[in-house]
């Protein structure tokens, strides 16, 4: 047993990327992050597909305006195969299949305190380039939502949270003052 814990120490130690454990902070409640891909003339000619690097999952064909989702822990990568070429199950067949791959350019959200009225996180991406074997991505926007899909301000959510607190440490503050007059 011991061996088998100093082989796994070692491997997470050399991991390019360290690992994250699947449990949420305490305090804190999941977050769903998804991506969409904005519709581009870039596009044209190519089928992307998104795939982990590590770990377990499968392959996603990627359709502009369709959200998919993606994991910062796994490293999910997005290939670029020539259009009308099929899609294998297999991410090993894609990554050898692809003209080109690219990096997410944005790290996934997993968890939001558990006072948040977020619930999701919905990111925009945008194909700059497909070019000598490189993917390029750019983030075109982000949305919060909320309950029921609706969009979150965080600017307003932070000023009432502060509001609140203010307002705690003003009652906590008088009922102190009250405690030293009465005793």
């Amino acid at each position: 047993m011991t061996r088998g814990l100093l082989l796994s120490v070692l491997c997470a130690a050399l991991s390019a990327t360290p690992l994250e454990a699947d449990v949420l902070p305490p305090g804190s409640r999941g977050v769903r992050h998804e991506l969409v891909l904005e519709a581009s003339e870039v596009l044209d000619g190519w089928t992307l597909a998104a795939t982990p690097v590590r770990g377990f999952g499968g392959v996603t064909v990627i359709e502009p305006g369709v959200p998919f989702t993606f994991s910062s822990k796994y490293g999910t990568r997005v290939y670029a195969l020539p259009a009308g070429s099929p899609v294998a199950d297999e991410p090993d067949a894609v990554r050898a299949a692809a003209s080109a791959e690219g990096e997410i350019p944005v790290a996934e959200v997993t968890s939001t305190p558990l006072v948040s009225p977020l619930t999701g996180v919905v990111t925009t991406l945008r194909v700059v380039a497909i070019e000598d074997g490189v993917l390029t991505l750019e983030v075109a926007g982000e949305r919060s939502l909320g309950v029921a899909g609706l969009e979150v301000r965080t600017g307003l959510l932070t000023g009432a949270l502060a509001l609140v607190a203010c307002a705690g440490l003003a009652t906590v503050l008088e009922l102190a003052r009250r405690a030293r007059r009465a005793g």
